[in-house]
């Protein structure tokens, strides 16, 4: 990862800590350690619509009720 999340507990929220170095960024992508993180809340947000668009196929496909 090129940034680091912590959680900000007065805040309530997480929080990113990116990696600002390009020399490091650049050695890290070099051994495939470059990913992207995304919070819980958006991750809980994607999968959520995800669901929603293969129900709908689900019912227009006669799959489910």
């Amino acid at each position: 990862w090129t940034r680091t999340v912590i959680y900000d507990i007065p805040a309530g929220k997480w929080m990113r800590l990116d990696v600002k170095d390009p020399m490091i960024v650049s050695r890290m992508r070099k051994m495939g350690l470059i990913q992207e993180y995304d919070p819980p809340d958006k991750l809980l947000q994607d999968w959520t619509k995800e669901y929603k668009l293969a129900e709908e196929i689900a019912k227009k496909e006669g799959l489910v009720k």
